[in-house]
């Protein structure tokens, strides 16, 4: 798991958030209250670092291996998703906020962004990207073959959609939501990652001298619109169709300037996604849901009937 091959009762890292009985409170996998973001105003979103983290990582290997001479840098839309990969050694890990657009990071890496990131966040990708309606790469009429009608009661909708239907009018949901996060339910979320990826190859020089480098790539974007739209949608369906390209640009570019041999790739996962309940029951098959704060509240009552302890329950914060 992250790239420490080995459990969670080991590596620490039990779920995105837990419950930590030193601090009697629920904390986030990559919180890290002793840190500052660096690249942009928003102050919560760069407090995050490989602190929670308590096992070594490949990265981290590579890097005791070679004296610490290796470089490690780990890309994505998520801090997780980067920076836990990417290893407590890691030379730098790269994150998006939302609310400017900017790709971040920490000062567990850094105190300011290198020149490149720089000019990579003012380049405004995310205005470009959300500047059109998403619509299909291919005749919706190809999509009908493997996926369930695009209008369906199954889905979830964007801000201010009143029917999850292509084309989804990208430039009126951001004006409505006030953010970038928008772009994280698209495949542009992939392309940006992409993008970041290559420019770090770029720029990082990373693999141009005598030792072995590594950079961790998480494209998210699958992981949101699979939980917003569900596996059946035609919103995934051209997500992936997408995204092939975007792996393609990747390995285009690996194999023009490092070359096939010197280069070795590994594609991984964290999770499948589950067919919507409803879509189930309504094609007959078992499926439901349970109620976990219902669950919690009968619980507290059983233990408030064999122990004389004040039990204090708040509702459950979303995991996904």
């Amino acid at each position: 798991m992250y790239f420490t091959g080995t459990t969670p009762s080991t590596n620490g890292i039990v779920s995105n958030n837990w419950y930590d009985r030193k601090l009697g409170a629920s904390i986030y996998c990559a919180d890290d209250s002793t840190v500052q973001t660096v690249g942009s105003s928003t102050a919560a979103v760069g407090k995050m670092s490989p602190n929670n983290l308590l096992s070594t990582t490949i990265g981290d290997e590579l890097r005791i291996a070679t004296n610490f001479r290796a470089r490690v840098v780990g890309v994505a839309l998520k801090d997780r998703s980067c920076i836990l990969p990417a290893g407590r050694g890691g030379n730098a890990a790269y994150w998006f906020d939302g609310t400017t657009g900017n790709f971040v990071s920490s000062t567990y890496y850094m105190t300011e962004l290198p020149k490149w990131m720089q000019l990579f966040n003012e380049q405004k990708l995310p205005q470009k990207y959300l500047s059109k309606p998403w619509e299909t790469i291919q005749p919706l009429s190809i999509y009908q073959k493997y996926c369930a009608p695009d209008d369906n009661r199954y889905e979830g909708l964007f801000s201010g959609e009143k029917r999850s239907v292509f084309p989804h009018n990208l430039p009126a949901i951001t004006d409505e939501l006030k953010t970038f996060d928008v772009l994280r339910v698209t495949p542009w979320g992939n392309t940006i990652t992409k993008d970041i990826a290559l420019a770090a190859l770029e720029n990082e020089k990373l693999g141009k001298g005598d030792v072995t480098i590594i950079l961790t790539i998480s494209f998210s974007s699958p992981d949101y619109i699979g939980h917003q739209f569900g596996p059946q949608s035609v919103e995934v369906m051209d997500n992936y169709l997408r995204l092939d390209k975007d792996i393609a640009d990747l390995l285009s570019y690996l194999d023009k300037n490092y070359g096939k041999n010197n280069v070795l790739l590994f594609l991984t996962a964290d999770h499948g996604a589950a067919q919507n309940i409803v879509y189930m029951q309504d094609h007959k098959l078992a499926s439901g849901s349970i109620d976990v704060d219902d669950i919690l509240l009968k619980l507290a009552v059983l233990l408030l009937k064999t122990t004389p302890t004040v039990i204090w329950l708040k509702p459950r914060q979303s995991t996904s």
